[in-house]
């Protein structure tokens, strides 16, 4: 597994929130890699490297923004590959991704999708416009 984190998500208080999840989390979830967000670019690369080397768990540990740019960059990966899970750790503001959660999905706080192994197929719709 692969986690994205976004250390300035939740107005910059991301961070102070991750170390307090993060033992939990890895409890639950297991071992897991950590790549501090960067540019688009970067996390399209990075996503693409760790698909080329079998991974296919990705975490999204920000706000709803990090959620975003992850899961475009797993699109860019194009329909050939098919079976990427991806999960969340809401340490933003508002964690629109989340929700509803209940009391089991959450950690000091935090709202968190990481069960990997209980992921479900959803269909993701790509628009491309230009003014």
């Amino acid at each position: 597994m692969l986690v994205f984190l976004n250390t300035r998500a939740g107005y910059g208080r991301a961070a102070a929130r991750w170390r307090k999840v993060m033992p939990e989390l890895e409890r639950r979830a297991g071992a897991f890699d950590v790549e501090e967000v960067g540019p688009f670019d970067c996390v399209a690369a990075s996503v693409r490297e760790a698909v080329a080397k079998g991974e296919r768990a990705f975490i999204a540990a920000g706000g709803d923004g990090t959620v975003n740019l992850l899961l475009n960059a797993v699109m860019e990966l194009g329909s050939g590959v098919t079976d990427i899970r991806i999960g969340a750790v809401g340490l933003g503001s508002s964690n629109d991704f989340h929700k509803p959660h209940g009391p089991d999905s959450v950690i000091a706080g935090v709202p968190v999708r990481v069960d990997c192994n209980s992921a479900r197929p959803c269909d993701v719709i790509r628009i491309d416009f230009e003014e």
